[in-house]
């Protein structure tokens, strides 16, 4: 595998559900702010 091209991928917050595997939709997907991460 070779390293992603620069600016290729976009990081933000995502809900904690996204960690829990009974949960799945699209909602997972959305980015959140900062503060509602914490």
């Amino acid at each position: 595998m070779a390293p992603p091209a620069p600016g290729s991928l976009q990081t933000y917050p995502v809900s904690k559900a996204v960690n829990n595997v009974r949960n799945n939709g699209a909602e997972l997907l959305k980015p959140i702010t900062v503060e509602e991460a914490h």
